[in-house]
């Protein structure tokens, strides 16, 4: 089993990841805001990924999913 703690901008996400029958199974609990994802770079305008983007974009490069969301609470995240 692994734990990782994601920065989520008003605090953390964690993403447990673990095998189950020889499939790679994700939870992610909470999510964060919208800018928890990418940010948008003052310089050039552009979006940067930040690090729940990268850690989700990761996970579909390995061709695994988010098997469970669990959000803790209401509101921006």
């Amino acid at each position: 089993m692994k734990i990782k703690f994601l920065q989520a901008d008003h605090g953390d996400s964690i993403l447990v990841s673990f095998d189950e029958n020889n499939i790679r199974r994700n939870i992610l609990i909470d999510g964060g805001p919208g800018t928890a994802y990418k940010e948008k770079d003052r310089r050039t305008g552009r979006y940067i990924a930040k690090t729940l983007q990268k850690e989700l974009a990761r996970l579909k490069n390995n061709n695994e999913k988010i098997d469970l969301l669990i959000l803790t609470h209401v509101d921006d995240d």
